[in-house]
């Protein structure tokens, strides 16, 4: 697909409210570029699918996001920081019903036939991120340069800290709350008259004029349609993505009033739906379950336009566009470097292991685009840009290199970090971005480089604290498959033990423990309800993931009582997890082997924080009630002690207490 071609598809997009067929755009294109292209179809269903840019109601027929969020209604409530200071913040507010390429300050906002006029309001950048938190905190800085280009310098002075001050544009709301009379809980009832441009009409609702019994039911549904959503779509691109797909899939009941604010019901009221980590970023996601990693590097974005040379490199691991396969090609003219097998290995390290008739397919590619390019290279243009490029194709081919390792190693993937593919494909997929902008050379501004160069840097200390951390957790792999070949050395009647992480999902409160590799899933629920001082008469079981060919028929399976770690290892289930009482999800690793010493008893090796009562709803509210205590008003303090206890937050974790606990488990018991 061409530039123009794709632009096209976008501008169908922008002007189309009613459903639509892929004849439909492919037509439409045709008037705007008559060149040929074979994959047509295919790649404009793709740009549609995995961006989200339109929505599909059935198997031939899509609507845009114009077409479902026009006409639409949402609220808004006012906060006291706006009411006290006259002023309304877009941020986040109209996501998922604003067109998402349009900046904030070119919003229009109509109250009573009248257009109201933007302001500029300066405060502690503290006090604007909450107004784009939807985005997810990572990216609230770049949505305050975003909202005012003024506002880049000030970051860009010193990329470790916050500015002291930030201006935000903000409409300006006096006679509004004045002459409405409105009061601190009275709403907005929002009507999208003009999606494409982001025009807006408010109406006052006063705070009781929607009954708690309709917030109630909407609030039910928008959960059950996120729901839908992260089954459908998974973690997206984005977060705003994930709330325009489970918009859309919740119906017209999801874009009418009346209805709870996105952020209202996201990050306050919800116990189901929280946000969650998702490598360097976060996502929505069901509260105390994990976002599953990625198997490979495989990319967070499929490529939607792919040419056969990107094709090939996808295949192999490889996500990139042209665009990067050109930026090599420009740093070895840059370098002198004239050795085409030299830049392939930079975009193909060795252990990507190319095919024969690949490698050849590439290495034609990158003469051809090297011969284009030798001609009318610049070195005077390009001095500024080269040595930012070069840093950049460094950290790229580093990423490549060590995801692939990773992927061909016999490293147990349960040892390392948390999401290390997520990581890694995020990496790769911000140098690839920033490989593609310095490829159009002399159209980057200074100011806009330095930029580059800051990010590039932040990325590239990430990737070498996440290669340290990788690194540390191959040495402990390799350690423990040491101790355990010794001990089938030593004695092969030796009982085997092993380590197992025990963590509840959603909350930072974990135990190591080392216990006989015959512990049954009866003592370990027995285990698991002491040690974090639940009663146990609940609704509890223990699931494990399906395998990939049952997976599409349910997420998981019911694990029988009668299993032991060593038999669900048999079984190949290395993870599993326990559930309690419909809030709270224990997940189970199992670690390593373990070298048992004679009259050595189950023990704890470490854990952090202090368990949460089982009657709370879940690690969402766990959380607020911990944030509450520090920094709650005295009165929203006391009642979270209440709840907590009051020593609740004057405690820490105790090892000698979780060993003595683990004594009581095992003396004088014999069931598994």
């Amino acid at each position: 697909m061409t530039a123009k071609q794709e632009d096209a598809v976008f501008e169908f997009l922008d002007n189309r409210t009613e459903s639509f067929s892929i004849k439909d755009i492919i037509r439409h294109v045709r008037g705007k570029d008559t060149k040929k292209a074979t994959q047509l179809v295919t790649q404009i269903q793709s740009l549609l699918d995995n961006r989200h840019i339109a929505f599909r109601l059935d198997s031939n027929t899509w609507i845009s996001r114009r077409g479902v969020f026009e006409g639409g209604r949402f609220s808004i409530r006012p906060t006291r920081l706006e009411l006290l200071n006259g002023i309304l913040i877009p941020g986040h507010r109209c996501i998922p019903f604003a067109n998402p390429v349009v900046p904030f300050k070119e919003y229009k906002f109509i109250w009573q036939g009248k257009l109201l006029e933007m302001e500029t309001s300066e405060g502690e950048p503290d006090e604007f991120y909450p107004y784009f938190a939807l985005f997810g905190e990572e990216y609230a800085p770049q949505y305050l340069v975003r909202d005012n280009p003024e506002n880049e310098a000030l970051y860009d002075a010193d990329p470790y800290e916050d500015p002291p001050e930030v201006s935000l544009n903000t409409l300006d709301m006096r006679n509004v709350y004045r002459e409405s009379g409105f009061t601190p809980g009275d709403r907005f009832a929002v009507t999208v008259r003009n999606w494409l441009t982001c025009e807006f009409e408010l109406e006052r609702v006063p705070k009781d004029a929607w009954s708690a019994k309709e917030l109630d039911a909407w609030q039910e549904w928008a959960e059950k349609s996120f729901y839908d959503a992260f089954e459908l779509g998974g973690p997206c691109a984005s977060t705003e993505e994930q709330i325009a797909l489970a918009y859309f899939l919740g119906g017209k009941r999801m874009r009418d009033v009346p209805a709870l604010p996105a952020e209202e019901l996201l990050l306050e009221l919800t116990c189901k739906i929280e946000l969650t980590p998702f490598g360097m970023e976060s996502r929505f996601w069901y509260t105390g379950k994990e976002i599953p990693d990625f198997p490979e590097l495989s990319g967070i974005n499929t490529q939607c336009d792919q040419t056969p040379v990107e094709l090939m490199l996808f295949e192999n691991g490889i996500p990139v566009s042209e665009f990067v396969l050109q930026a090599y090609v420009q740093n070895a003219v840059h370098k002198k470097e004239f050795d085409v097998i030299k830049i392939l290995e930079w975009i193909a390290p060795p252990p990507v292991r190319l095919r024969r008739h690949n490698f050849e397919y590439l290495a034609q590619y990158l003469l051809e685009c090297f011969e284009d390019f030798v001609n009318s290279y610049s070195p005077f243009i390009d001095k500024n840009i080269a040595p930012v490029r070069l840093k950049a194709c460094e950290l790229h081919t580093a990423v490549i290199e060590l995801a692939h390792s990773l992927q061909k190693g016999n490293v147990d993937k349960t040892w390392l970090p948390s999401h290390v593919f997520i990581q890694l494909s995020q990496i790769q997929i911000h140098t690839a971005c920033i490989l593609e902008e310095l490829n159009v050379g002399e159209n980057i501004k200074q100011g806009e480089l330095n930029s580059i160069e800051i990010s590039l840097d932040n990325m590239t200390e990430a990737f070498e604290e996440l290669s340290e951390s990788i690194k540390r957790a191959i040495r402990n792999f390799r350690h423990s498959n040491i101790s355990l070949v010794k001990a089938k050395g030593e004695s092969e009647d030796a009982a085997l033990w092993r380590t197992i992480q025990i963590s509840i999902g959603g909350t930072e409160i974990w135990r190591r423990i080392v216990l006989p590799a015959e512990t049954g899933l009866k003592k370990l629920q027995k285990l698991i309800i002491t040690l974090f001082g639940w009663s146990g008469t609940l609704k509890r079981y223990f699931t494990a993931p399906l395998p990939k060919a049952q997976a599409a028929l349910d997420m998981d399976k019911h694990i029988r009582m009668n299993e032991t770690l060593e038999s669900l290892l048999r079984e190949g289930i290395n993870e599993f997890t326990f559930e309690y009482n419909n809030y709270w999800t224990v997940k189970i690793i199992n670690l390593s082997a373990y070298d048992v010493k004679e009259s050595e008893t189950p023990h704890c090796d470490a854990g952090a924080g202090l368990p949460p009562n089982e009657l709370l709803e879940g690690p969402l509210r766990f959380r607020r009630l911990l944030a509450t205590l520090e920094t709650g008003t005295f009165q929203e303090r006391k009642e979270a002690e209440e709840i907590l206890g009051a020593d609740f937050h004057k405690s820490t974790f105790s090892l000698d207490k979780c060993n003595a606990q683990l004594r009581s488990i095992y003396a004088g018991e014999t069931d598994k």
